[in-house]
């Protein structure tokens, strides 16, 4: 599969905290993996999509105008932002955090360091776990477990443990664990507040 590698010479720095995608690539529709290096902050496209990976190295993080699509996974040093949606064939991690304006979806897990924020649902079919909080919404849906460091803030319902793909939940796979549920109802899972 082909790897398109983006350095500073792709990106033009705005006159604001972020650097543009200047680049010839079409990245929108991109039929590869996108590799974007270390340390250039945020770089900012109007959309971006690859049938493979996408992966900013540490040091750089994400913007997109509309949507964030990656065939298997999607990956930034820093974080991830769309004014659409960030959808993954398999996991989305971010060193920082994930905002969204309408849903994250992914089929394997979600991951941040800081939190994870999207206007409409955040679905993993395996585990959904943020450093700060979680904020959605619509609803929240994982195969396994949901877990925050701060409050859990949901429009809608909130699923843990309806992993399909296998025979038996165990209750630690099923827990949605935060410091407080501010918004939402829990309609499958067990609901452990930390309040610390």
């Amino acid at each position: 599969m082909k790897t398109l590698k983006l350095t500073a010479k792709h990106f033009r720095k705005s006159g604001s905290y972020w650097s543009d995608y200047v680049g010839s690539e079409d990245v929108s529709d991109f039929n590869g993996s996108i590799e974007i290096e270390e340390n250039l902050g945020y770089v900012k496209f109007e959309k971006l999509s690859a049938t493979g990976n996408i992966y900013a190295k540490a040091g750089s993080g994400i913007l997109v105008s509309q949507d964030i699509q990656a065939g298997w996974g999607l990956q930034a040093g820093w974080g991830l932002q769309a004014g659409w949606s960030i959808q993954a064939g398999w996991s989305i991690q971010a060193g920082w955090g994930l905002q969204a304006g309408e849903e994250i979806e992914a089929v394997g897990g979600i991951e941040a360091g800081g939190s994870i924020k999207a206007g409409g649902d955040i679905q993993a079919g395996w585990s959904i776990k943020a450093g700060w909080g979680i904020e959605a919404g619509g609803g929240i849906q994982a195969g396994i477990r949901i877990a925050c460091k701060l409050s859990l803030t949901v429009g809608t319902r909130i699923f843990a443990g309806l992993a399909l793909w296998k025979e038996g939940i165990s209750d630690e796979e099923k827990t949605i664990t935060c410091k407080e549920l501010r918004s939402g109802k829990v309609e499958y899972g067990i609901l452990k507040e930390t309040k610390e």
